[in-house]
């Protein structure tokens, strides 16, 4: 039975969402594996669109959104009249993706297809809907992006080079790991290891029935990660270590991010949940919604913390990321990172500022504005992939309506890059 996740949450003060009606397509969609080339990649997918074509989206429906003409399409495979885009080559890509409806209060969510067929959510939010999926595809399997939103009415939607953007890389890695969950997740206030057991591939090492990854070798795993905790639920997804607690990378009534892990040959890696009460709640299985994916990305740049500063109320202030743990090419400094050489970049951010309003934070080349990296309150995390050329710098910066003093919490503070291409 098709169902829009949406539908699970009742309207309610913290921006849940009323049940509306599926577009008509199953989401219990398994894509089936993509034959992955031992070679070197004919072609290197890299496209970017920072504009939309004006569209309407009706209530209890889901819409395609009609991503406009790229920035760049390195191989051509972005179709802007048809708004698809049609793998050349086999592998596994990486998908973000950001709309806003530019209607205050409304919650919407953006799905993406996969030869018409629904395949997963990737962001839910209020106002401002951002996130990351990785997703495998054979040579000539289209992709789309649709959404859904909890107005009772008729939204008209247009450009915003600000929030309304699509990027797709091909990930350099031939290896990973997909799961679901299949049962119900029960939490509470003390975090438990989310059973992502509905095993449809592994090339990495994943037990199904302990929802743990053993390394087989060194190197760094990049987690995306994504669990609906329900009505009127709030909760996190933590990374564990060798069963020490990692960091934050997915908060609020669905938890979604994506982070990466430095593991040695036999390390352990685990995702874990939990939810703001103490009663035990179980938490619904959904296979639209209650997902992870495991790749092999190096990371160039980590940074563990923040070093204490001040916002203003409005504008940007440069979040001061410290205590760099990885910088293997010395391009971090002081909260910027400047690129030894050219390429796609990939950046992913943990941040809280204990605000009661939203926090936005944007991604800054060579000290100009390109586009929001995550919109949230409370904690924020996202990634985002940005091209630079040699000596260009990029640096993270946050807004509220709230001035605060941002203090280090090694939980929710963090920065990585990791170099695509």
């Amino acid at each position: 039975m098709g169902r829009f996740l949406l539908g699970l949450f009742a309207l309610a003060a913290c921006g849940k969402v009323n049940p509306v009606v599926d577009a008509g397509v199953s989401d219990d969609v398994v894509v089936a594996d993509a034959e992955v080339d031992a070679a070197p990649p004919q072609f290197v997918t890299a496209i970017l669109t920072t504009t939309i074509t004006t569209f309407t989206a009706g209530p209890g429906i889901l819409t395609k959104v009609p991503y406009g003409t790229p920035v760049f399409d390195d191989e051509g495979e972005l179709n802007p009249t048809t708004n698809r885009y049609t793998a050349k080559l086999g592998g596994d890509y990486l998908l973000c993706a950001s709309l806003s409806t530019g209607q205050v209060g409304t919650t919407h969510e953006l799905d993406v297809y996969i030869n018409n067929a629904r395949h997963k959510a990737f962001a839910r939010n209020r106002d401002i809907a951002q996130g990351c999926i990785a997703v495998r595809l054979a040579a000539g399997d289209f992709v789309e992006v649709w959404m859904g939103h909890d107005s009772t009415s008729t939204l008209q939607i247009g450009p915003d080079p600000f929030y309304n953007y699509l990027l797709i890389e091909r990930l350099p890695s031939s290896s990973s790991v997909l799961a679901a969950t299949n049962a119900a997740v029960d939490s509470s206030m003390t975090l438990a290891t989310v059973p992502f057991a509905a095993e449809q591939r592994d090339e990495l090492g994943y037990e199904p029935t302990t929802s743990v990854m053993t390394a087989t070798q060194p190197g760094d795993v990049f987690t995306c990660a994504s669990l609906a905790f329900g009505t009127s639920l709030d909760g996190e997804l933590d990374t564990f270590h060798n069963a020490a607690r990692g960091v934050v990378f997915g908060e609020q009534g669905v938890a979604q991010g994506c982070r990466s892990t430095r593991l040695a040959a036999n390390d352990t890696l685990e995702i874990k949940s939990a939810v703001g009460t103490i009663a035990s709640q179980s938490i619904p299985h959904d296979p639209l919604w209650n997902y992870m994916t495991h790749y092999r990305l190096p990371v160039r740049v980590q940074a563990d913390t923040v070093s204490s500063y001040a916002t203003t109320n409005g504008g940007f202030t440069k979040i001061l990321y410290a205590g760099e743990s990885i910088d293997t090419h010395n391009e971090f400094s002081s909260g910027t990172f400047t690129a030894s050489e050219d390429g796609d970049y990939l950046v992913c951010i943990g941040f809280t500022d204990n605000a009661s309003s939203a926090t936005e934070i944007d991604l800054f080349r060579s000290g100009a504005r390109l586009w929001s990296l995550a919109y949230q309150v409370g904690v924020q995390n996202g990634c985002s992939v940005v091209r630079l050329t040699t000596n260009q710098t990029l640096d993270l910066r946050s807004s509220s309506s709230q001035g605060k003093t941002i203090t280090p919490d090694p939980l929710r503070h963090w920065l990585q890059i990791s170099k695509l291409r």
